[in-house]
């Protein structure tokens, strides 16, 4: 631990008393931040992102510029081949620079440590390591499935699926987050300290115990009350929810159910978990099967969804995943994530004979002929067999309340009697 210094303190030349924050957003960061930064050691400000222009300034994809950095990125390595130790001699004078903006921020404050909390370094979690190898690497793990409703409670429209280009922000923090943090906790191996969002809230005096051993840090139990604590300069970052309460706040586990609205936030939750699958799931410490039981545990009998809405929520998420991949320059679907088709090929069409099991007796004088049309969702993943959303489309009068009604008296669906039925079972 650094020892006190009567006025100015900064960081040493190799960032060991300097501390990371990394997350989705919406994971908790700011909570955390805000307990931390009530140490008397550790000062922090709001998110400075200041470590991902200059490191992006090597990346030939994921930024545009009026001066075109692809070019850039081309001249800016071209030229660190010129030099002694290649990019080396980059990363050592990027080091050099931004310990100069973190000390004077740091050097008013009386404390030792600075806390950049900037959730977005997840996609610099390789290239922050070779500038600070020294440092300390909180991840702050949250279920992405609670991630993804916060993001539609807080952020979003309520009609999200109308103005689609706003949900198409977070494109990264959905499809790309889970898996680099996982990647970035697997490669610092035992420098990565984890926390999970769940236990902090649940037991914080114990987590924020063991984080602060991790880093070097005296455990000061004060801290938990940040709302006696200074709250950190700057305008970044949300901190709506966390001024609302001066403590951390034990909630239910499955609160995010209940912060997917309507249907159609429903749907998109639905075809997100698919789309993650179990193995990236488990990675982030969570239960597939409890997040797909939980999900469905939603009473749904007064929700319904018609084709037009279905298909707006299929092409938001199929958008969200193109977004994320172009950006990449890489295709859909990694790690085994399947593609959302806009155009439905992920659906199948009912057998004939099924459709005769429900429909003959409805066709009795009414002379059309005509058979309703079950499309039921094809599972995205093999173990995801029991998140089937159905629809039935038909004509007026080819049978579909009669087909609607025969399926009710089963017991497994959940039914609207209306045109244009969304039904779960």
């Amino acid at each position: 631990m650094i020892s006190p210094i009567d006025k100015e303190k900064i960081l040493e030349n190799d960032g060991s008393n300097l501390i990371f924050l990394i997350s989705q957003p919406r994971a908790g960061s700011t909570l955390l931040q805000r307990i931390l930064a009530g140490h008397s050691e550790v000062h922090s400000t709001a998110e400075p992102w200041i470590m991902l222009h200059p490191l992006y300034a090597l990346k030939h994809d994921g930024l545009t510029t009026e001066y075109n950095s692809i070019w850039a990125a081309k001249a800016l390595n071209d030229f660190c081949q010129t030099l002694p130790n290649g990019k080396k001699e980059y990363e050592e004078a990027l080091r050099k620079m931004t310990l100069h903006l973190y000390n004077a921020a740091l050097k008013t404050s009386g404390k030792s440590y600075f806390l950049d909390k900037t959730p977005r370094y997840y996609l610099v979690i390789s290239e922050l390591y070779r500038v600070f190898p020294k440092a300390s690497y909180i991840f702050l793990i949250r279920n992405p499935m609670a991630v993804l409703a916060s993001i539609l409670k807080r952020w979003i429209p309520d009609k999200w699926w109308e103005e689609q280009q706003i949900l198409l922000r977070h494109s990264h923090d959905l499809f790309s987050a889970p898996r680099l943090i996982a990647d970035g906790i697997e490669a610092l191996n035992e420098k990565a300290i984890v926390v999970k969002y769940e236990d902090l809230i649940a037991n914080p005096k114990e987590e924020i115990e063991s984080l602060c051993r991790r880093i070097g840090l005296s455990f000061q139990p004060e801290i938990i009350d940040y709302g006696s604590s200074e709250k950190p300069k700057g305008e970044m970052g949300d901190t709506s929810v966390v001024e609302q309460f001066s403590s951390p706040m034990t909630g239910d586990d499955n609160q995010w159910v209940s912060h997917l609205e309507n249907p159609q936030s429903r749907l998109l939750a639905r075809l997100y978990l698919s789309w993650l699958g179990p193995n990236e799931i488990s990675r982030l410490g969570y239960d597939f099967s409890k997040l797909n039981k939980d999900l469905n545990s939603r009473n749904d009998h007064q929700s319904f969804l018609l084709e037009e809405d279905v298909k707006k929520v299929v092409n938001t998420m199929t958008m969200l995943q193109k977004q994320q991949f172009s950006d990449n320059n890489s295709t859909p679907g990694p790690n085994g994530n399947p593609e959302i088709d806009p155009n439905f090929s992920n659906f199948k069409i009912a057998d004939e004979k099924t459709l005769d099991q429900y429909s003959e007796s409805s066709h009795s004088g009414n002379g059309s002929g005509r058979k309703p049309v079950i499309i039921i969702e094809r599972p995205l993943q093999k173990k995801l067999n029991d998140i089937n959303p159905l629809f039935i489309l038909g004509a007026p009068r080819s049978g579909t309340t009669a087909l609607l009604r025969a399926l009710e008296t089963t017991g497994k669906f959940c039914v609207r009697h209306r045109e244009g039925h969304f039904l779960y079972w």
